[in-house]
């Protein structure tokens, strides 16, 4: 007889796929059509109610033995700044562009709000909503420079591989109105390399 599989090797070959109740096409419309509306009516409470369905999205994407920080977005979700691709694969990545274009909404109606969304996105768990903040600040006017100074020099996100596109694209598009400390202490960065530790960088750091 053949040997019995293991745990790990009875797992199914693809993670687990969280449903909404509707075909995919019709919640992406129900989303881009109503969401401005709730935002606009309710606004940050709307905000952390669809950051609540996609926690819970996430959630029921792993097994259930799956105790690592990673909600694997880099897959799920390539390009947070997708505004053209009409494909959609994953119900995760539509509920992280209604939280992208939420959180664009609310600082678009309220500029001064910015610091305290950036707060509210960041306290979450996943990296997803990391990538949102610096999308966000390479965005949006209204993004103050040392907002951007402080995230562009915190090495914990330069060093993070899960926020490597999203950290590459506003080092690119900011790097020139860092103070003359604030480019040294990045260019210093780069010259020592990354962390052994770290996984391999999938792109390269631009500026």
């Amino acid at each position: 007889p053949l040997p019995a599989r293991s745990e790990e090797e009875r797992k199914p070959y693809f993670s687990p796929e969280p449903r909404a109740r509707f075909e995919k096409h019709e919640y992406r419309e129900i989303l881009q059509k109503e969401v401005p509306a709730l935002i606009g009516a309710s606004e940050e409470a709307g905000l952390v109610l669809l950051c609540e369905l996609l926690d819970k999205a996430i959630e029921l994407s792993r097994y259930k033995d799956d105790e690592s920080s990673d909600d694997y977005s880099y897959i799920w979700c390539r390009d947070i700044s997708n505004r053209k691709d009409p494909r959609i694969y994953h119900l995760e990545e539509l509920l992280a562009y209604a939280i992208r274009d939420a959180v664009l909404q609310l600082v678009q109606q309220e500029p001064s709000r910015m610091p305290s969304l950036i707060q509210l996105l960041e306290a979450r768990r996943w990296s997803i909503y990391q990538r949102i903040v610096l999308f966000l600040l390479r965005e949006s006017k209204n993004a103050t420079p040392d907002l951007v100074a402080s995230h562009l020099t915190n090495k914990a996100l330069f060093e993070e591989h899960r926020l490597w596109r999203e950290f590459s694209a506003l080092l690119h598009d900011r790097f020139a109105a860092l103070s003359p400390e604030n480019r040294e202490t990045i260019l210093g960065w780069m010259k020592v390399g990354p962390d052994q530790h770290q996984e391999p960088n999938p792109q390269r750091l631009e500026v």
